[in-house]
């Protein structure tokens, strides 16, 4: 039997995993870590751990300990800010026997970035959604496919997304630091 531990457990990422190895006829003890002692997906695994967030400077140790004392034989990140951390310790893990369910530190550096992903795609001729810097976008406002989104180059879950439906709503956009614009794709279905 295999032992599962989803980081996360409660999140709209973790959850879905939980239910999925659950659905699944893979005979496996899921571990759930959570920071939150109300992640509803916690509770619905074998066992579960209140773990501290990827930022907690204890967080590589903590994650390593774990592991090892509890027999984790996969490890699968529920949250985005935990990827980088677990990827750059996975070989580290694999040492200990625990296989994390995770991309390169290079790779994930790329997709979590909206902009730098798009021109990634763009120069080797794949097809990807035109993103241009906060910055270059309101320089020509006029001009952009409307409506558009804007939202953090690197942010989670649409958090502080803004749709705007034309040049004249430029003016209540207040954003701060590395955001991007974005066509905002409609389903062909709301026309």
């Amino acid at each position: 039997m295999l032992t599962i531990a989803i980081t996360a457990a409660g999140s709209g990422i973790g959850q879905p995993v939980i239910d999925s190895v659950r659905d699944s006829t893979l005979q496996a003890r899921l571990v759930g870590l959570e920071a939150s002692p109300w992640g509803r997906g916690a509770y619905e695994c074998d066992s579960a751990y209140l773990f501290p967030l990827a930022s907690d400077p204890t967080y590589k140790e903590r994650m390593m300990e774990l592991c090892e004392r509890v027999g984790i034989d996969v490890l699968i990140s529920g949250s985005d800010p935990e990827l980088i951390p677990i990827a750059e310790m996975a070989s580290d893990l694999a040492a200990r026997g625990t296989a994390a369910i995770v991309g390169s530190p290079a790779s994930i550096r790329l997709c979590r970035d909206k902009l730098a992903l798009s021109q990634h795609m763009i120069e080797r001729g794949i097809p990807f959604v035109r993103t241009w810097s906060l910055e270059e976008a309101r320089s020509q406002a006029a001009d952009l496919p409307y409506p558009l989104i804007v939202k953090e180059r690197s942010g989670s879950g649409s958090v502080g997304a803004q749709v705007l439906s034309g040049p004249q709503d430029w003016e209540r956009v207040h954003c701060a630091g590395a955001w991007i614009a974005q066509p905002y794709l409609l389903s062909a279905s709301w026309y």
